[in-house]
């Protein structure tokens, strides 16, 4: 139930500002619905809400005739029998109003002593129905009609010269302004289930003219028009701007008390009268509805000039009112107006399979039948049958907001909800697999927040984020984190790591394989980093420090051994590199050839090393003394590759991370303890270096090595 204020803010936009049901609805975030109820309250009080009848209503005779068929047996007919049944019959409702009813009419007499049938003792005593039995009363709408002398409102028919664009503010705006005949006025009664097509014929029959007329109706925002096809036969009219059919019940509209409209009837002159809402109330017992409440002024005639010309006063010719016939073609298309006509072929020739269906359904409802269509575009008559009515009652606009789960028949327990289940599952995915921006929302990404507000523009459902969330999830969908990666530019990438493999794999008693690098500049400071401590302490360290020096270091790692060799330098430069070589050279001077594999660094490819390694290399092999020194280069952005790279980040996890050492030398003589620990494990444990770079079957997947891990140290 709402709160008096706002009760108070529904009757002040209903009758001081004129705003229709809808538009209050949409100005206070409410259900057009609950504005409908509360606005025509002359007081705040609460009420009932409205009752609907019971599905079990054609089922109710069934149910005694069982009952009575069973009065005298031994076995005892349960309720969940009789739902049984009742499902084989066509009943579709659940089982616990089957169950209410039962308990009303069982006699509560043990068994077997019963004289007279269930259906005597009803039709003696009948049981009163209980509240959702009752049935809620017709609305009956109380209209006043006022003739306009000087229409000025531009109507979708006029002609060309005449044609010009008004918004539809001005538009309302003009229709309360309109200036209307004095003293002549018609106030009448309709039912809120007669569509505007039966309001035009009581409007003309209210008038004494015949049927037979074109004729437009402004509400609110839309134009509802009766328009001529621009062939025999044909769908398509030449209006401007969109235009509505007529085919509407009245309590669709969302109108208000004191409402105001405009129609026009185009006969041999065009003429314009102003309807005001009067009323909306529940019809009386015996009420004959449409009726005549009052008439004033005299009668117009089709070709009188303003409305001057008088037959009779109203006073000796009353006006008649006869019950409109009802309602022609429920589910044909009256017409489309060339602008709709273009939006409908645009969805026909679309990949959007629900916008095709709703274009065929449509555009072929003159030439198939109903079953025809749905059997065309593989889609239940239902659906068909409500496009055809939401486009007949809202235009394009009916089309664009769902009909309930467009797709689900109205399905009862699991099957019901699995179903539901299933059409947001996928309007979801249709929303997943676009980007946010599409829908007007300022992310780069999906959240499950933003997920839940797209999907309620798109579809005018709110749906809240946690079950946007766990739909995601149940169909394989969760949050992520992107990892970063590194990945080669080098054009001859695959041909580098093809020759790198191939000497790794193939090398010979004698030859050893190293992997070389640099690391450095490590600043002696203190450091943060990963250490035990107690549960409620918190390390720290300074952001900003001054550091106690600097170490560079250069390191080869050989595969085979996986052994460390390290030299300290001043920096990263080609004598740093000619330095390491001559102490490999050094160290393992029994070898026949040592391979040197480093990364696309400027000082392992300069002038100056490579004039130093033939040179050495010829001195070698003019000695004959000493192994010779071959290049294997890796590919640019490629560090994956080096597996040295895996061991400085072990030292420096185990060294250097949560240190603070004094000086230089202390931090350097860390970091060779370190090294020389390691070395004396590997040879008491001999194991070769690096996993995958071994495995040649891994790197056959070129995208396997070209997607490796990356990681900042």
């Amino acid at each position: 139930m709402i709160t008096y204020e706002t009760w108070r803010q529904i009757r002040v936009l209903s009758r001081r500002k004129h705003m229709t049901f809808a538009q209050i609805a949409v100005e206070m975030h409410l259900n057009v619905r609950t504005v409908a109820k509360w606005a025509i309250l002359p007081k705040y009080q609460p009420r009932k809400s409205a009752v609907r009848a019971s599905v079990l209503d054609p089922f109710k005779a069934q149910v005694v005739e069982l009952l009575d068929a069973h009065l005298q047996s031994t076995h005892r007919l349960t309720a969940f029998d009789i739902f049984r049944r009742l499902n084989k019959s066509g009943y579709s409702g659940g089982y616990t109003p089957v169950k209410e009813f039962i308990r009303q009419i069982r006699p509560k007499s043990p068994r077997g002593l019963h004289e007279q049938p269930l259906k005597t003792q009803l039709e003696a005593n009948p049981v009163a129905p209980s509240e959702p039995e009752k049935s809620d009363a017709a609305r009956v709408y109380s209209l006043r009609i006022e003739h306009v002398i000087n229409p000025i409102l531009p109507t979708v028919v006029d002609e060309v010269s005449e044609r010009s664009v008004v918004s539809f503010a001005d538009t309302l705006a003009a229709i309360v302004k309109l200036d209307v005949e004095p003293d002549w006025v018609r106030e009448f009664t309709v039912l809120g289930r007669h569509t505007l097509e039966q309001l035009s014929d009581l409007i003309q029959n209210v008038l004494g003219w015949d049927g037979r007329h074109l004729y437009e109706f402004r509400i609110a925002n839309r134009v509802h028009a009766h328009l001529i096809p621009l062939e025999s036969d044909g769908l398509f009219v030449d209006a401007i701007g969109p235009t509505i059919s007529c085919h509407i019940p009245i309590k669709r509209l969302g109108l208000a008390i004191e409402d105001r409209f405009a129609y026009t009837l185009h006969s041999s002159n065009r003429r314009m009268f102003r309807i005001t809402l009067l009323e909306i109330r529940p019809s009386a017992i015996n009420e004959v509805v449409p009726s005549l409440l009052s008439c004033q002024g005299k009668k117009l005639t089709k070709c009188g000039c303003d409305g001057s010309t008088l037959d009779s006063d109203c006073e000796i010719q009353k006006p008649t009112v006869v019950e409109p016939d009802p309602p022609r073609d429920r589910l044909r298309i009256r017409s489309i107006s060339n602008t709709d006509a273009s939006i409908l072929k645009e969805w026909r020739a679309s990949n959007n399979k629900t916008l095709w269906q709703k274009a065929v359904s449509i555009l072929e409802n003159r030439n198939l039948s109903i079953e025809n269509i749905a059997s065309k575009i593989e889609q239940t008559e239902g659906n068909v049958d409500r496009w055809i009515k939401a486009f007949n009652r809202f235009g394009l606009d009916g089309l664009k907001k769902p009909c309930a789960h467009v797709g689900v028949e109205k399905l009862g327990g699991i099957a019901g909800r699995t179903a539901v289940r299933d059409v947001k599952a996928r309007r979801i995915f249709e929303i997943f697999h676009a980007k946010p921006s599409a829908y007007g929302i300022n992310r780069s990404s999906w959240s499950r927040k933003a997920i839940a507000l797209a999907y309620s523009q798109q579809h005018n459902e709110t749906i809240s984020e946690r079950y946007a969330g766990h739909l995601l999830r149940q169909f394989g969908y969760a949050i992520r984190k992107a990892r970063k990666v590194l990945t080669s530019p080098d054009p001859n990438y695959r041909e580098k790591v093809e020759l790198l493999l191939n000497t790794l794999q193939s090398l010979k008693p004698g030859e050893l394989f190293f992997f070389i690098d640099e690391l450095g500049p490590l600043r002696v400071k203190k450091y943060g980093g990963r250490a035990l401590v107690k549960k409620n302490e918190t390390l720290t360290y300074p952001q900003v420090q001054a550091h106690r020096g600097v170490i560079m270091m250069s390191g080869a790692l050989s595969a085979t051994s996986n052994q460390v060799t390290w030299i300290y330098g001043r920096a990263k430069d080609t004598l740093a590199m000619i330095d390491l070589m001559e102490l490999l050279y050094n160290q393992y001077h029994s070898a026949s050839k040592l391979y040197v594999t480093w990364d696309a660094a400027s000082w392992h490819k300069s002038t100056m090393l490579v004039d130093w390694l033939d040179t050495f290399n010829a001195t070698t092999k003019l000695l004959n003394e000493g192994p010779l020194i071959e290049l294997v280069p890796l590919p640019t952005s490629s560090q994956f590759l080096d597996v040295i790279e895996a061991v400085f980040s072990g030292m420096k996890t185990a060294v250097v991370h949560h240190s603070d050492y004094r000086d230089v030398p202390e931090m350097k003589k860390a970091i060779s303890r370190h090294f020389t620990e390691r070395n004396e494990h590997f040879r008491e444990n001999p194991r070769r270096a690096g996993k995958k770079i071994w495995e040649i079957d891994f790197f056959d997947d070129n995208e396997n090595i070209r997607s490796g891990n990356y990681r900042e140290w």
